[in-house]
């Protein structure tokens, strides 16, 4: 008699978090369960970028910003914004270094089960940190860095 496995499976949304006009490109690959909040995705994201939660971050859709003040921040999941390839949801905190992450849906998933979403599955380069005065002055910053003089 021949036995066969069965494997659970679930469906899981791959993004990739990119931050806007960096050199070289700091990005991040995330796995979410399509009906993932947006109050989990920013908790993720805060923590793949290494930064807290200082200052209001906020989501940028056509219908406009959502911050945590709004329904949707609680009540809205992934798939109310990113439903086909190539969908884009944007990511900011205000503050004065203005970091923006461009959130695109790169592939639904079959995962399973034993698989833990949210996830960061891969990345490159470190986020710059929060209140160094933006992307100018962390480029400044790794070039005082790298130079041994």
């Amino acid at each position: 008699m021949h036995s066969a496995s069965i494997f659970a499976t679930m469906q899981a949304l791959k993004l990739k978090a990119t931050l806007r006009d960096t050199d070289p490109s700091v990005w991040r690959t995330l796995y979410f369960h399509p009906e993932s909040g947006l109050e989990q995705v920013s908790d993720m994201l805060l923590i793949a970028m290494g930064w807290d939660e200082e200052n209001t971050p906020f989501f940028i859709t056509n219908d406009g910003p959502i911050t945590p003040e709004d329904d949707a921040w609680h009540d809205a999941s992934l798939r109310d914004y990113l439903i086909k390839h190539g969908d884009l949801l944007s990511y900011s905190k205000e503050s004065d270094d203005e970091y923006h992450i461009e959130l695109e849906l790169i592939a639904t998933a079959e995962e399973s089960t034993d698989e833990q979403l949210p996830r960061i599955d891969a990345g490159e380069n470190q986020a710059p940190p929060e209140n160094i005065g933006g992307l100018e002055a962390y480029t400044q910053h790794l070039k005082a860095l790298s130079d041994a003089s």
